[in-house]
């Protein structure tokens, strides 16, 4: 289920918000019957998002928004109690020649650190992670 709002204080400005209700279950499993019922990981139960647009074609659009996930379960068997985090993206894109527009995203501006994965046994896995390339000091 899916709700969306939006709003036009002025001709070149929107505000929107939006928030999605997703109930994915585990259902009929033959191999692990004691899974049926549970809610199937990574996938949160609830998400808002809350944002502004701005747009002048003459010049630039940009785009801020507020991204809310709530209650995502980790594992088949709902043992790892639901997490949830906030994210903010921006994008920005530019119209040239009629013919071409150029756009940058880039998410999660303020680098909140979050986990995408969790387990009982390995550990989490957080977002953003930094890998870098090339030789070390020994």
């Amino acid at each position: 289920m899916e709700a969306e709002l939006q709003w036009k204080p002025r001709e070149d400005v929107t505000l929107f918000g939006n928030y999605t209700y997703t109930f994915s279950e585990i259902g009929k499993d033959k191999t692990n019957a004691p899974l049926e019922g549970n809610f199937l990981p990574n996938v949160p139960i609830h998400k808002f998002h809350f944002g502004v647009n701005y747009k002048n074609p003459k010049y630039v659009s940009v785009t801020a928004i507020a991204n809310f996930y709530a209650d995502m379960y980790y594992d088949n068997e709902n043992t790892i109690p639901p997490g949830d985090y906030w994210t903010v993206d921006v994008a920005v894109s530019r119209k040239f020649l009629d013919r071409f527009t150029l756009y940058f995203n880039a998410e999660n501006i303020f680098k909140k650190k979050y986990a995408l994965f969790r387990s009982l046994s390995t550990g989490d896995t957080i977002a953003p992670r930094c890998h870098r390339r090339g030789r070390g000091k020994s």
